[in-house]
């Protein structure tokens, strides 16, 4: 137990680079761009939702300040107000349906072209590699290694939303009350500094579990392959606990994830959603 925490310490305790982020960003965006109308749509999508949401407490405003307080609202002008206000209300139903429906299709797509890609991959290498590679860990990363990609996709969706709520918030505000609008853009250099930190700390903590769980894959793809010979040489007790000790540090690395995003991903998520509700 002891000497596979060393390796990993040795190995996988280090924090992705700057350079390494960059140029794992690029991989994956050329996948992206290959879906780039409908990310683009849902981005569009998710504008006109920002801006929905500041145009319907200002056509309140509006009404309020020259109709109700005037104590000059008809029976007509409140009904039209009313089917106004429905109307928007139905309308940004419609666009975040839209835009969430393109996003999560354009991850998905996304997601099944680079499994694909890996798929063909696969059968270009040499047999010197199948080797050298277990069949676990290869499994590990054409499912679950790709499957961090829609948890990027969705981080990169929130992050997005958010900072065009942010700006949207900030604008609608800004000429409502400049102090206000100030306050607003403070969240920024907040919301980046967080994201920053995240990325740091997170990014060491994941290629450890990443390379646990790839660990776990292969001694299960062992045992399954060759468990008549486990069993006649009775080795189980043997392989029991050694898939233990594996899964038991799959586990605490799992937690430190778990604690992680407690203390940095919360806040980040509760940035975004403030400036989602100072939209409304």
């Amino acid at each position: 137990m002891k000497e596979l925490n060393k390796e990993y310490e040795s190995i996988w305790s280090k924090a992705i680079t700057f350079k390494e982020q960059k140029q794992i960003f690029k991989r994956i965006f050329k996948f992206v761009l290959l879906y780039k109308r409908e990310f683009i749509a849902s981005l569009f999508g998710a504008l006109l939702v920002s801006v929905i949401n500041i145009l319907l407490p200002r056509f309140l405003q509006y009404y309020l300040d020259h109709f109700l307080a005037h104590k000059s609202a008809t029976w007509q002008i409140i009904y039209g107000v009313a089917a106004i206000y429905l109307l928007g209300l139905i309308c940004k139903a419609l666009l975040q349906f839209f835009y969430e429906y393109y996003y999560s299709l354009a991850g998905e797509k996304t997601l099944e072209k680079v499994r694909r890609v890996l798929y063909q991959k696969l059968h270009q290498l040499g047999m010197h590699y199948f080797d050298e590679t277990p069949a676990g860990s290869i499994l590990s990363r054409v499912t679950n290694d790709t499957m961090t990609l829609s948890t990027f996709l969705s981080m990169f969706s929130a992050v997005m939303i958010g900072i065009i709520s942010m700006i949207t918030a900030f604008v609608a505000m800004y000429y409502t009350d400049k102090i206000a609008g100030l306050i607003i853009l403070a969240f920024l250099p907040v919301l980046l500094l967080i994201m920053w930190l995240y990325s740091y700390y997170n990014s060491r903590l994941y290629r450890e579990y990443r390379e646990r769980n790839s660990l776990m894959n292969t001694k299960l793809n062992e045992t399954i392959t060759g468990i008549n010979v486990i069993q006649q040489f009775r080795q189980e007790k043997r392989i029991q606990t050694k898939f233990e000790d594996i899964a038991n540090a799959q586990l605490k690395t799992r937690m430190k994830l778990v604690k992680m995003n407690a203390l940095l991903l919360s806040p980040l998520t509760s940035l975004l959603k403030l400036s989602n509700f100072l939209c409304k």
